[in-house]
């Protein structure tokens, strides 16, 4: 641990599973961090390639912990909390860089003792390009569209982990991330704090990097349908924690139509899930405010958007029509 703010101490918690090729840059951009005492702690999730000889090598500059099991990222982080010192928690994934030294202090700086509310920082993607990662805009303004954060997180928008910085004791209130959403849990947690109370400050210094695979480098992109159940899964309990603080009538179009895109996205593949996405969606869209084409409008209202997919399956099934790709509106 480096002691430059004996007030404020930053707790990186890194989970870490095989990512021989990138945990150094990720220790050594938190290590760098200026301006805040800075403490990193490694959960090593049972990685079989060269990672914990390449993590034991930092010796004493960083907190490992090696469970010796697979367990996921989710548990790992939460290890790693309970394991922190600090007043302050960063999670790092173990291929995401902290961009610039001072990234860290701004966001402490942002937070100015306050416990209700989480900060975020200026964020870019890695993608590689040929034999480089180059930096690129994720399209994503820092500050959430029409200005609800959770109506915006419920579309299109988000902020990736490596951008946040959590209040110790916010974080220990959130309950943590949920072990048994396997690796779709980040918008759960970020919505369910947001529902609770919480809001966002934001910094304009410093900057995450936040690394991305082309479809199937990951877990999360690649397809599964355990994976498709557990994004089921996760806006189910989103609906949960609305219901339990009275928000759900504010936000029930919104998750309607979270419903809505998660069927003909990442639950295309599993007819089954999407159409049980589908008819959660009826349950909380406004049909006066659904969006599309006259005809998609008409029959969802009259039909269902559920038993309208139904119907569009049979006939094309039969060869009554052809389909087109999974992209209807609600």
């Amino acid at each position: 641990m480096r002691q430059s703010d004996p007030v404020n101490t930053v707790s990186v918690i890194i989970p870490s599973w095989n990512k021989q090729h990138y945990i150094e840059e990720t220790i050594d951009s938190a290590l760098g961090q200026q301006g805040v005492g800075v403490e990193v702690v490694v959960v090593d999730d049972g990685s079989t390639d060269r990672s914990v000889e390449i993590l034991k090598g930092y010796g004493s500059r960083i907190l490992l912990h090696c469970p010796g099991e697979n367990a996921g990222a989710a548990r790992a982080r939460n290890i790693g909390a309970a394991l922190a010192s600090g007043t302050h928690f960063m999670f790092l994934d173990a291929d995401d860089v902290l961009g610039e030294p001072d990234t860290l202090s701004s966001l402490v700086g942002a937070l100015a003792g306050r416990t209700d509310r989480f900060a975020a920082c200026p964020w870019q993607r890695l993608r590689l390009d040929g034999d480089d990662w180059k930096r690129y805009s994720p399209e994503k303004p820092l500050a959430p569209p029409g200005g609800d954060p959770i109506s915006a997180w419920l579309g299109n928008w988000y902020i990736p982990t490596c951008a946040i910085l959590w209040p110790r004791e916010l974080f220990e209130a959130s309950g943590g991330w949920d072990p048994d959403l396997a690796v779709t849990n980040d918008e759960e947690l970020m919505i369910r704090t947001l529902l609770r109370g919480a809001s966002i400050a934001t910094v304009s210094r410093g900057e995450a990097l936040y690394r991305y695979f082309e479809s199937g480098g990951t877990l999360s992109t690649t397809p599964s349908r355990r994976l498709a159940a557990h994004r089921l899964e996760s806006v189910r309990r989103i609906a949960g924690e609305m219901a339990d603080q009275g928000l759900l009538p504010r936000y029930a179009h919104d998750l309607g139509r979270k419903y809505a895109r998660l069927s003909r996205t990442y639950l295309h593949p599993f007819p089954d899930l999407s159409i049980e996405a589908l008819s959660e969606a009826d349950r909380h869209l406004d049909p006066t405010r659904l969006e599309g084409s006259p005809l998609h409008r008409m029959m969802a209202r009259s039909l269902g958007l559920a038993r309208k997919e139904r119907i569009s399956r049979w006939m094309a099934g039969r060869g009554v029509i052809r389909r087109a790709p999974p992209s209807t509106p609600a």
